[in-house]
This record gives C-alpha cells, sequence and structure tokens, in this order.
C-alpha cells in the first residue's frame, strides 16, 4: 500500500468518531474464565494522561512502532513496555501532553511528528488514570536522546508484525495471587508487551486492518 494513501486513510478513521474502542481493548485484555481481570470503566476519581502511539518509516512495508521499557524508578508499572507518556498537566490538551512527554522522555522534537488523530480512551485501574492514544507519523528518527530517569531503552518493532494474528499469544500468568490467561506479543527478549499498552496497540491494529481490507 502507498505510504501517503494509508496515512491519508488513517487520519480519516481516527476523526470518523467510529472507532472500535472496547471490542478493540478486550482481545488483549488480561482474563480470568473469559472475563477481564480488571473493571474497564473508573470505579471512583481517575486523572487524564496522554501517550504517543508513534509510526516511523519511509514506506508502508518498512513501518515501525515506538515503544519504551520503563525504568525502575518510575511510579507506575515499572519495566514494562509502554508508549511513550504521561499524566496530562494543568491546561494540557491530550496532543500536547503526548508530544511533551515523547520530547521528554526520548528526545522526539514536537515539530517532527505529523499528529493523525486520537483514538479511544482506557481506563487504567492500578493507576487510576485514563489513557488517550495519540497517533503520530514521522519519516525517521535519527537518534534518541532517552531520559534514564524513566525509560530503560527505546524499542522499534515493525507494524507488519502485530498485523499477523499468530504472532498474538496467551500466557497463563499468576497475578496477585489469582491465575490469569494474559494475551502478549513477544517483541523483546525478556519482557512481554501485554496491558495497557497491548489493549489500546490491539485498536490501532484492528483499525489498520481494515484499511487494508478496503483497499485490497
Amino acid at each position: 500500500m502507498k505510504l501517503q494513501l494509508f496515512l491519508e486513510e488513517l487520519k480519516l478513521v481516527l476523526n470518523s468518531k467510529s472507532l472500535k474502542g472496547a471490542s478493540s481493548h478486550l482481545k488483549m485484555s488480561p482474563k480470568i474464565g473469559g472475563q477481564p481481570y480488571r473493571p474497564l470503566v473508573p470505579q471512583g476519581k481517575t486523572r487524564k494522561s496522554s501517550v504517543l502511539l508513534l509510526i516511523i518509516g519511509k514506506t508502508f512495508e518498512e513501518l515501525n512502532l515506538l515503544f519504551t521499557l520503563r525504568s525502575s524508578n518510575v511510579q507506575h508499572h515499572k519495566k514494562q513496555i509502554s508508549f511513550p507518556g504521561g499524566h496530562c498537566e494543568f491546561g494540557e490538551d491530550a496532543v500536547t501532553t503526548a508530544l511533551r512527554e515523547a520530547y521528554e522522555e526520548v528526545g522526539i522534537q514536537p515539530t517532527a511528528v505529523q499528529v493523525l488523530g486520537l483514538m479511544s480512551e482506557l481506563y487504567v485501574p492500578p493507576s487510576e488514570t485514563i489513557i488517550i492514544p495519540v497517533v503520530g507519523y514521522t519519516e525517521s528518527v535519527t537518534e534518541f536522546k532517552i531520559n534514564t530517569d524513566e525509560v530503560e531503552e527505546t524499542i522499534l518493532f515493525a507494524l507488519e508484525y502485530f498485523l499477523n494474528e499468530s504472532n498474538r499469544k496467551v500466557e497463563r500468568w499468576n497475578l496477585n495471587g489469582k491465575v490469569v490467561d494474559v494475551p502478549v506479543w513477544n517483541i523483546h527478549s525478556s519482557v512481554p508487551l501485554w496491558g495497557a499498552t497491548a489493549m489500546i496497540l490491539s485498536e490501532f491494529v484492528d483499525i489498520v486492518n481494515e484499511i487494508l481490507q478496503k483497499n485490497e
């Protein structure tokens, strides 16, 4: 598929207000007996946060997605794979937060990112946050400037990998004394991609697959 056509189609979908939301999130939600392990709607007071799902590449076939491995110093989700992001500061919208956090965490200049739109909000119980995912595109990143207080390493992984359904795996974990079926993508030698980041990515994958099917 031509990259420019893909980006145009993606932008249209993201701004159409017809996103999959919960149905996509559920595919990568940890479950017990087929039911979500944690609630998918807020139970009390929450904070807003935002992440940047950044697409990088010069052709569709070469597109990669950017992830970070969080350090042991952060308050929540230590040593987990995530998108750059964090809590919204007073007066910030989701886009401003996502671009600011990406710059602070890995040194990506906000002006280098073409913002394509927003995806569905996701409630994350452990940190009592509502995450607003922002989708952006840049042709290339020449250098990452990692803030080691927050990020241990950056991970670039091919979009094509996530579009292949066979690469989704389900592992059985013990979480807080409960046996939980956890959908994962194994993109790192020692840390699986799971939880909130995987649930957000699941919606993006569904959107991309629909665009590809439409343009076959």
